[in-house]
């Protein structure tokens, strides 16, 4: 329910791109996980919604052929929850003239997986046979469709009797359930024991090896799931004595990696829609205004075939654009000082993919090999890229190469100041030269970089940006020299911006794949385990994204912090009232919503025998929103996976009691307390220490939770004991 319509700022398309006036979008479970925030691919911007679409051209990039101004067209490219999307023109194809534009979004992404799946990587011949799971949503009838096109023999899963039966009514006669194993012996009944010669895979655990099962003699697995690789599941190799074929398909990665065949498999499925051998699938069309009923009928797996959200509603509420000062711009300059080491060239590889296209990269001892294949990628990608070795502490060096960048670039908008060095040294050990080796590319090159663009009248900037560290914070020990540095960095940033100038400082916590604390062995490591994890560069790069498009602010810590443990390595740390407000927040002592504050005041006022009911009735409220029913109709001692509660709904409605009553509370928590009854008893024992029952002080449960866990589903059971064995491993 937090997802919101804001004001965004339209992206003229530039060479070999076209701008698409959005009519609808199709809805994909990629957008659903990325909303959750449970999407794994860290390659992917988790804000930019949406994956194809249908509409018409509305603006044309030089170098474009074949489409024009006016053109109705799909696309399948990324951000297309929008009035408008800008994409390569090789990512959108003509719409057929016979769809309507609901119709022409449920085509691409699902049939471009099948045709790709079926037909490029799993050979699939007339007379064939394929089991297609979870056949009754999106890719699913896709599947079907392009199956009974090559004449072949399918058998299909479904979840209810409600979607075999619509399954059933499209001609597929040997239907199953998705929702358990035993499609696997009801195949092979099916066959005679000869099993089948494609799997079109969705589903995740112990299905994968029943697959297995069912594949005849050089048979093809084509995965389309994600959980089990993103999860590292391990495989046996045994299946594949009967010269089996696995094969992932994954479009998204498809479209970064190999940019030209996803553009072919788009023209190819358009070019089948054209001529009506494929066609529109079964849809639920959801006007924008419910956009947030549209990502929950998703989540929640009761639809067939597509959902479609339409993007013409001129009633539906919009909120104000954030403010984009930080926002990329085709014909500006930006300069990153640190920009030949690893953090700089990630940096520098994100501002391309949001635009940028003139890069002046600041180095001490110029471009190593692997920067150099970098730098070829961002050309390739079609930036100006330019090599400045100059060390940032030298202000000579620092303005020739200003200089250069005003004769040969675009006019500078921003710059991002990430050069450092370490030289760890404890107090007593500290020198002049091992305390200037690391407090000059901060303190020197931050002011040079500073008075040199402020001198300049032909030089304003859009943003100026210091990557300063968390020790300037928290303070580390063996780098005084180091934090000193920083807190120039941060101190520069206030100056800056008390003179009407962007002035922003990080202090950043240590990045996992790159930068100074990655390129010492053992330090992440070191500092997760006091508490400071890693971040890795695509985070960075969010947060960064997030920080120039709000108002303007000159500090912010970005970390990922246990306070309680860095506490217990460092109990004489300083700043004791930020430890105090942080402490604070874990223990769910800040303000909170007046619901929640009336909840935990009518709590302590209540004699203890009336606390659960009262939690009870508030619990039951919030359960009832996660599922959408009344909650005079939910049970105390009913199983929530009864009631229709799956791991999306668990994950929501854990979210909402963190927010609400501020506690931190564990991921298997609706597996552990299955019922109202035993997590209404096991909350009041973390809100009203003292106050749980029985069952709760003795760290078991009634006899309903001990038969709830024992009706756990092998899956459920296996992420429950996942969870708690990384839990033991977080303690140890």
């Amino acid at each position: 329910e937090r997802l919101t319509l804001r004001e965004a700022r339209r992206r003229p398309p530039g060479a070999g791109e076209v701008e698409v006036e959005v009519e609808a979008c199709g809805l994909n479970f990629i957008d659903v996980m990325k909303a959750m925030g449970i999407y794994p691919d860290s390659r992917d911007d988790l804000s930019a919604l949406g994956l194809e679409c249908a509409g018409r051209v509305v603006g044309v990039g030089p170098g474009v052929e074949g489409l024009k101004v006016g053109d109705e067209v799909v696309a399948a490219a990324a951000a297309c929850f929008g009035s408008f999307v800008t994409t390569s023109a090789a990512f959108v194809a003509p719409k057929p003239a016979h769809l309507g534009f609901d119709e022409a979004a449920t085509i691409p992404m699902s049939f471009m997986t099948v045709v790709y799946a079926l037909q490029h990587q799993g050979r699939a011949r007339r007379g064939e046979r394929i089991l297609i799971h979870a056949a009754s949503g999106g890719t699913g009838l896709a599947a079907i469709q392009v199956a009974q096109a090559l004449g072949m023999e399918i058998f299909a899963t479904a979840g209810s009797p409600e979607k075999r039966e619509y399954l059933r009514s499209l001609g597929v006669t040997h239907l199953m359930d998705s929702r358990g194993l035993s499609f696997a012996e009801e195949v092979m009944a099916l066959t005679k024991g000869e099993g089948v010669d494609l799997v079109l895979n969705s589903l995740a655990g112990e299905a994968i090896a029943k697959n297995f099962e069912v594949l005849a003699p050089y048979g093809r697995m084509l995965e389309i799931g994600k959980r089990d690789i993103y999860q590292n599941s391990h495989l046996g190799l045994s299946p594949f004595r009967k010269s089996l074929t696995y094969v992932a398909v994954d479009l998204a990665g498809m479209v970064k990696d190999r940019p030209a065949l996803y553009s072919e498999l788009l023209h190819e499925v358009m070019q089948l829609a054209a001529a009506g051998t494929i066609k529109p699938l079964e849809r639920r069309v959801i006007p924008v205004a419910d956009i947030e009923g549209a990502f929950r009928l998703m989540a929640q797996a009761k639809h067939i075939g597509k959902i479609v959200v339409t993007m013409r509603d001129r009633t539906v509420p919009i909120a104000a654009a954030q403010a984009a000062a930080g926002d990329l711009r085709a014909d500006r300059t930006y300069l990153i000082t640190g920009g030949l080491g690893g953090l700089g060239l990630s940096l520098a590889h994100w501002m391309v993919g949001k635009g940028a296209r003139h890069l002046a990269l600041m180095g001490r001892s110029g471009a190593s090999e692997g920067a150099k294949a970098a730098i070829q990628g961002m050309e390739e990608a079609g930036a100006q890229v330019m090599v400045l070795r100059a060390d940032v502490a030298e202000r000579a060096e620092v303005d020739a190469a200003l200089r250069a960048i005003t004769e040969r670039m675009p006019p500078l908008a921003g710059i991002v100041h990430a050069a450092g060095v370490l030289a760890d040294r404890t107090a007593l050990q500290m020198d002049a030269a091992s305390f200037h080796k690391a407090t000059a590319p901060k303190v020197l090159g931050a002011w040079n970089l500073h008075t040199l663009t402020v001198e300049a009248a032909d030089r304003p900037l859009d943003f100026f940006v210091m990557y300063s560290s968390v020790a300037s914070l928290l303070g580390s020990p063996g780098q005084g020299n180091y934090a000193a540095g920083n807190a120039f960095l941060d101190a520069l940033a206030h100056h800056r911006q008390q003179r009407g100038l962007h002035g922003l400082s990080i202090n950043w916590g240590p990045f996992s794949e790159v930068g100074l604390a990655a390129m010492e062995a053992g330090r992440g490591e070191r500092l997760s385990h006091r508490g400071l994890g890693s971040l890795t560069p695509a985070e960075g790069e969010q947060v960064l994204e997030r920080l120039l498009r709000q108002p303007a602010v000159a500090q912010v810590g970005v970390l990922l912090l246990n306070a309680r443990r860095w506490l217990e390595f460092y109990p004489n740390t300083s700043s004791p009232k930020l430890w105090s407000e942080l402490l604070a927040e874990r223990e769910g002592a800040t303000a909170r919503a007046p619901e929640t504050s009336a909840l935990l005041e009518a709590l302590e006022r209540a004699e203890p025998a009336k606390r659960p009911g009262l939690l009870e009735g508030y619990l039951g409220e919030q359960i009832a929103r996660v599922l959408r029913m009344g909650s005079a109709r939910l049970d105390r001692r009913t199983a929530f996976s009864s009631a229709g509660m799956d791991s999306l709904m668990s994950l929501e409605l854990k979210n909402r009691l963190e927010a609400s009553l501020g506690l931190r509370l564990s991921s298997t928590l609706l597996f552990t307390y299955p019922h109202l009854a035993s997590l209404a008893e096991h909350l009041l024992g973390l809100l009203c220490p003292g106050e749980a029952g029985p069952a709760e002080q003795a760290g078991g449960g009634d006899s309903s939770r001990a038969q709830a866990l024992q009706d756990l589903t092998t899956q459920q059971a296996e992420m429950l004991l996942e969870a708690k064995l990384a839990s033991l491993e977080e303690h140890e």
